[in-house]
């Protein structure tokens, strides 16, 4: 079934009694294209991942379920949301002992971190015209009022009641990620993403990969405003299976596109060049117990 939930309820709602398109039709809708895998490593933690569809054009509410954009209307102060946003998408980090201590990473929460009061620090020339192009989508917000319309978040995971926080200088095993261990389980998949109405690209992406002896999960904002300024925000989990804790690193990157040297121009469409090479504006490392 390709259609637009929101055209489907509106379909049903104005359809008569011999119209068959139905509560059956609607969970086939909602559940056809969701997906969900889980697996244990080392029978310390769970992986439980979700994918889903992108979120609905329009809102609907059937039998008592509330839509994911109406969720996302009320549970953020966003004026616009990105043009694509995979609502359902998750992936969860839990302890096998205790479900209550776990780390997860999905696009609400993420886009709960955008700046809601003040635009970028840069404008580009076409801004104006993006702000006025999504007044198309009558469900959401107008746009009364400064945002971050580059959706940059500092998001870094959302960590369940009991999880312990700390500050650390170990580094991540950067030489036994290089061997050459059997991969377990991997995958990757989008939180979300806008193309900033031609002027660039701004994406959260989530992908990792698991051995037998550790895993590494990378998030990755990701944002280019054509001509002007490239940004790479890194949230990185690494676990080495013979620690009971997992460490995080999050690292902030950015240059102007003016400030730019011959070797980053040359690479400027190379994102993990530019996820390596842009300055280094701010770092934290830590580890999370759980």
């Amino acid at each position: 079934m390709t259609e637009d939930l929101g055209r489907l309820i509106s379909k049903i709602r104005t359809s008569g009694p011999s119209n068959n398109i139905d509560s059956q039709n609607i969970t086939c809708f909602l559940t056809s294209k969701k997906k969900s895998k889980s697996f244990i490593f080392r029978n310390k933690y769970k992986f439980l991942q979700t994918t889903d569809r992108i979120l609905e054009s329009s809102c609907y509410h059937i039998d008592g379920i509330i839509c994911n954009l109406c969720r996302y209307n009320d549970e953020l102060k966003l004026p616009h949301f990105p043009e694509i946003v995979f609502a359902n998408n998750e992936l969860k980090i839990q302890s096998t002992k205790d479900e209550k201590l776990f780390l997860s990473f999905n696009a609400l929460d993420a886009m709960k971190m955008i700046n809601t009061s003040e635009n970028p620090e840069f404008k580009v020339s076409m801004s104006d015209e993006w702000i006025a192009s999504r007044e198309q989508y009558l469900n959401l917000k107008p746009s009364s009022h400064s945002f971050d319309w580059s959706f940059t978040t500092r998001y870094k995971g959302t960590i369940g009641e009991g999880v312990i926080v700390k500050d650390t200088t170990e580094e991540i095993d950067i030489e036994k990620l290089k061997r050459r261990d059997p991969i377990i389980e991997f995958d990757n998949f989008a939180l979300y993403e806008d193309e900033l109405h031609d002027n660039g690209l701004s994406k959260l992406e989530i992908k990792y990969r698991v051995m037998d002896e550790c895993f590494l999960l990378l998030q990755r904002f990701f944002l280019r405003v054509d001509g002007v300024i490239f940004r790479v925000i890194d949230t990185r989990i690494y676990h080495d299976a013979t620690k009971n804790y997992l460490l995080r690193e999050w690292t902030y990157r950015e240059q102007h596109v003016r400030d730019m040297n011959e070797a980053t121009l040359e690479n400027i469409k190379n994102e993990e060049y530019l996820a390596t090479h842009l300055p280094l504006l701010d770092r934290t490392m830590e580890k999370l117990l759980l």
